[in-house]
């Protein structure tokens, strides 16, 4: 898909919004256990998921990527994300859960899942990155 092949994968090609950069890059490099997850938020086609990529390649995270193509409910996410929290990764990386799109978690097809991701953020054994198109998660 040409999105894809043309996505800036590179940390060094990202320009603009240093400070909110800054912060993110901070975050993960003082992450310590139950710290609580970041939310990036801004409009679709800004980066937010090209910059969370190339941030976990640049300090070598394993990462897992969950979308809105994803069904997010309740026993899809605890199928999903418990064995993360309970396994190493196999080449003893840190390991980085993104949750994008969080905004377009619905309560009717996604039932149980705001609820489940809310226990799960209160006390994060990994490290957590959401992003939103809007400040809103239903």
């Amino acid at each position: 898909m040409w999105v894809e092949k043309y996505r800036v994968s590179e940390f060094d090609s990202f320009f603009g919004n240093e400070k909110s950069r800054l912060i993110v890059i901070n975050w993960l490099k003082s992450w310590i256990k139950g710290t609580k997850p970041i939310l990036i938020v801004g409009p679709p086609g800004t980066g937010k998921t090209s910059f969370v990529k190339s941030l976990a390649k640049l300090l070598d995270l394993d990462l897992i990527e969950l979308n809105a193509s994803d069904l997010r409910n309740k026993i899809n996410l605890e199928i999903i994300i418990n064995p993360i929290l309970l396994n190493k990764s196999i080449f003893g990386k840190q390991m980085l859960l993104f949750l994008d799109e969080v905004d377009g978690i619905s309560g009717r097809d996604d039932y149980g899942g705001v609820p489940f991701l809310s226990s799960l953020l209160k006390n994060a054994d990994i490290h957590i990155i959401m992003a939103s198109n809007s400040g809103v998660i239903k």
